[in-house]
């Protein structure tokens, strides 16, 4: 049997009060939309005279809540593969395809659900473009804006994220102003104070993430995570093997900074330890190989071999001998300038003649196709050079 409406007397007027009629503000999961939960809210919100423009704010605002978390959750990004130096494009690509797609769901959604002219709303200007979205996932973090998502940090509440947008924007800003008074003032830059302004940053967020947030958190936007991933550049490691080198350094790393403006004795000494260890964990976790990649990583020579290898497209297994080639050309050229019984004609006629066999073992160790391309891009950055 219907209930009827309660009618309550009064000496100027009638008042009629629906009691059949509950209205409660919800949170939808995509279960709920599924079950199309959002109609039964908008008649309710309907059903007590709320306009339409409101109703419009308040749905937009919800889906859009809805759809956030699941492209958090649901879309694999560049971020979340913090033990990758370089971002993997196929991850780019797909999560670009997925975002989209997610975005194109969200939008016929809401067309279903208030008619084409939803967008209308004010509510509808606080859910990025397409495009916008897209570039957020190519360029990663920038200016103290970070990329809260994945199956640890996606997770945390809408007011959480909020918190860490906020401390994560402060730091930047206080480091960008510490970093431009010293420029300002011409200063130079105190590792040690970078340091004690990353560690108020790590208070910060300790005081609102759990240990594995504030850990997967530092694993992508710490300096001690950066330096690791160009340490590493060209050299694969596993997710295992990332996490590990950067529990261990990260400490090492933090001391190493609070020392580095010191120039005492026993400071020294400690430094020279610290490095020591560095050294040894990257031996004992990557093993000798990779570890000596490592430290080649810092030798401008490999750097360059390396750089020939990827931009011809050789293999990855060339880049030693090339290496080696190479250093020994550079050795055996040093060694042809500071002989001075040579005349300026003869070391260069001699240079002429090393860089010329240096050339032919490059075309042996690329290949023909590769070292083609080699020397056209070699060409290309010389008459880039000259034009400038």
């Amino acid at each position: 049997m219907k209930k009827q409406p309660t009618q309550i007397q009064s000496a100027t007027n009638t008042l009629l009060i629906k009691t059949n009629v509950v209205v409660r503000r919800q949170f939808f999961s995509w279960s709920d939309i599924e079950s199309e939960d959002f109609t039964k809210y908008i008649q309710n919100l309907r059903d007590i005279g709320c306009p339409e423009q409101t109703i419009r704010d308040i749905i937009v605002s919800e889906v859009n809540q809805v759809f956030s978390q699941r492209r958090d959750l649901e879309v694999t990004t560049p971020e979340q593969q913090w033990w990758k130096s370089v971002p993997d494009p196929e991850v780019i690509k797909d999560a670009i395809i997925k975002v989209r797609a997610l975005d194109n769901e969200r939008r016929e959604l809401l067309t279903k659900l208030l008619g084409p002219d939803w967008e209308q709303s004010g509510a509808a200007e606080a859910w990025p473009p397409q495009d916008m979205l897209a570039e957020t996932i190519i360029s990663g973090w920038s200016n103290g804006r970070v990329i809260l998502d994945g199956p640890v940090l996606g997770k945390l509440s809408p007011e959480i994220k909020k918190a860490v947008q906020r401390i994560s924007r402060e730091a930047w800003r206080r480091q960008q102003e510490y970093l431009e008074s010293q420029e300002l003032n011409g200063k130079p830059i105190s590792n040690a104070k970078l340091a004690i302004l990353r560690q108020q940053t790590r208070e910060e967020l300790s005081k609102i993430l759990t240990p594995q947030q504030l850990e997967e958190y530092l694993l992508r936007y710490s300096q001690t995570a950066e330096n690791l991933r160009r340490d590493l550049r060209g050299i694969e490691v596993s997710p295992e093997e990332f996490r590990k080198l950067f529990v261990q350094k990260d400490a090492i790393d933090m001391e190493l900074d609070l020392l580095a403006d010191k120039a005492d004795a026993a400071s020294i000494q400690r430094v020279r330890q610290l490095e020591l260890q560095k050294d040894q964990l990257m031996n004992q976790v990557l093993g000798s190989n990779r570890s000596q990649l490592v430290k080649l990583q810092k030798d401008p020579v490999f750097i360059e071999s390396q750089k020939i290898v990827q931009e011809s497209g050789a293999s990855a297994d060339s880049i030693m001998p090339l290496y080696r080639v190479n250093r020994e050309t550079e050795l055996q050229i040093r060694k042809i300038q500071q002989d001075n019984l040579l005349t300026d004609e003869e070391k260069q006629e001699i240079i002429s003649q090393i860089k010329s066999v240096q050339d032919q073992t490059l075309k042996r160790l690329l290949g023909d196709r590769a070292y083609q391309k080699f020397k056209s891009l070699q060409e290309n950055t010389t008459q880039n050079g000259k034009e400038n």
